[in-house]
């Protein structure tokens, strides 16, 4: 059987040997984003308001009802910031891949960031990619992407749509259905400077976590993660708060019955062991208050 991992932007964050910096969470998503995008710059003065205070969800809904056809240009900017991110050797997801290289586990790794931290320290230890479920192919990690990824590039010339502004009521469907083709970080930065109305696969950060781009890939990957959730041995949660209404997430995390074992801040274990009282997971346990505390418990517990 396999052992799953979800991991969210707390993991990101505060995780070392990261450049140029940790990709920030939620709160500080915004103050960092518009020192690199004019189009955050230029948002509605009330949806700025919102954004400064840290609340980008709300901040992002307030943007749908005022600008909505902002939304691709600022889902393009995203993509491209969370690009630049690289990872050292000592980052936690690379001394993570090698605890799970050496328990000899079946590992699928999932996660709700867009950023390439993982893939660069999957491809460090010797292991390639497959962005799918079970089975994979040798010396093959499986890693599912549930709100997309900046790679996820439709499979289309940048500027083969251009200088078209698209207007899409929320969670009225989507702007492009198209394949999609896993890119490097360059150029998927390349993608981002030369596209202005068609953005990588990744979800807005709003409540229901629309996909305007290649939206059927990702569904097919969050059902794809919901099998594996099913069938796995042991579930771990790194660095993801407890949002009820990401109910693709929790919803589903709650109807298994799977041993389920929870990384995150002194609030977040409490939020998630409310939850699980609140859902009857009596498997469900706090394993640490932070990323570094969780690795040595992780380790042990792989053997187990």
């Amino acid at each position: 059987m396999s052992v799953l991992f979800v991991i969210g932007a707390g993991a990101s964050y505060g995780n070392p040997d990261c450049k140029p910096y940790p990709p920030p969470l939620g709160p500080r998503l915004y103050s960092e984003l518009k020192l690199e995008s004019q189009v955050a710059r230029e948002l509605d003065e009330e949806v700025v308001k919102i954004l400064e205070t840290g609340d980008f969800e709300s901040g992002m809904e307030l943007l749908w009802e005022r600008e909505p056809v902002k939304i691709t240009p600022l889902q393009i900017d995203l993509a491209k910031y969370f690009t630049k991110f690289k990872a050292g050797s000592e980052n936690y997801y690379n001394q993570l891949i090698k605890i799970i290289k050496k328990s000899k586990k079946k590992p699928v790794i999932s996660t709700t960031n867009y950023d390439l931290l993982l893939e660069q320290c999957i491809n460090d230890n010797g292991y390639y990619i497959t962005y799918g479920g079970l089975p994979v192919e040798l010396d093959n990690i499986s890693l599912l992407k549930i709100h997309g990824s900046c790679n996820f590039l439709p499979d289309m010339k940048p500027d083969q749509i251009q200088g078209v502004g698209f207007v899409v009521p929320k969670e009225g469907g989507g702007i492009l259905k198209a394949n999609i083709k896993p890119a490097s970080a360059d150029e998927s930065r390349s993608f981002c400077e030369r596209s202005d109305s068609i953005a990588p696969a990744i979800a807005v950060y709003s409540k229901g976590k629309q996909v305007l781009h290649c939206g059927d890939f990702v569904k097919e990957v969050q059902e794809q993660w919901a099998k594996e959730v099913n069938r796995a041995s042991k579930i771990f949660v790194i660095g993801l708060r407890v949002v009820e209404h990401d109910r693709h997430i929790w919803d589903t995390l709650a109807g298994c019955n799977t041993w389920l074992g929870y990384v995150g801040l002194k609030e977040d274990c409490t939020d998630f062991l409310s939850w699980a009282e609140k859902h009857g997971r009596n498997n469900a346990f706090a394993l640490a208050n932070s990323f570094e505390e969780s690795l040595p418990v992780i380790e042990r517990r792989l053997k187990s």
